[in-house]
């Protein structure tokens, strides 16, 4: 840029957005890697205690608000009133959030919703990511939590990343004692899902 040339308030605001998403993709690569090779040397542990799940989940959607705003993606939450507390690590859990959040914001149609729906059932906490790309077909579901796996949809921004964030997600809800899973989304699209044991009468 030439130093004395003066850029328009609109101008500036495009500048700032685009240095704070690009500081975020950093961020966030470099969070999956350095989670990834504490898991490989068996290093990754995980500091639990009584957290409100409402305030992690708001706190991942304005994390990934002006990501989603880039793509013209909304977002929505569904959750119960009466949602109970869970024993888990605030952090990791929304670090969780925010790679799920993610994976859909890079294969949804733009102008479409990506939405976090909350459930309780039995003795656990359930979470979903749900979009409404194009899915993940059945034979490509085995080990797409594992390393460096991406699943094979012919798209710029599907290769995006280093491929980390699903295994990442996955070691972190096992070692809350959790699990994961990816299942089809009724009417089209993917559902993203992780359970946490409800601890709240511990």
């Amino acid at each position: 840029l030439d130093p004395e040339q003066h850029l328009t308030s609109e101008e500036e605001d495009q500048l700032y957005t685009s240095l704070h998403l690009g500081i975020f993709k950093l961020h966030h690569l470099v969070d999956n890697l350095l989670e990834s090779a504490n898991i490989e040397a068996r290093r990754f542990r995980i500091s639990p205690r009584i957290t409100d799940l409402s305030l992690v989940i708001s706190e991942a959607v304005q994390t990934m608000r002006p990501l989603l705003v880039k793509y013209d993606h909304g977002i929505t939450t569904e959750m119960p009133l009466d949602l109970p507390s869970v024993y888990a690590d605030r952090k990791r859990i929304v670090q969780v959030l925010v790679n799920l959040i993610s994976n859909s914001n890079k294969y949804s149609p733009s102008q479409e919703e990506i939405r976090v729906e909350v459930k309780v059932e039995d003795d656990a906490v359930n979470v979903s990511v749900l979009d409404r790309g194009p899915g993940i077909p059945p034979d490509q579901r085995e080990g797409l939590f594992e390393r460096f796996v991406y699943p094979s949809q012919e798209s710029e921004i599907s290769q995006s990343g280093a491929g980390l964030g699903l295994s990442v997600v996955k070691a972190i809800i096992e070692a809350h004692g959790g699990a994961v899973g990816v299942k089809d989304r009724a009417g089209g699209g993917s559902e993203f899902w992780f359970s946490l044991p409800d601890r709240s009468e511990d």
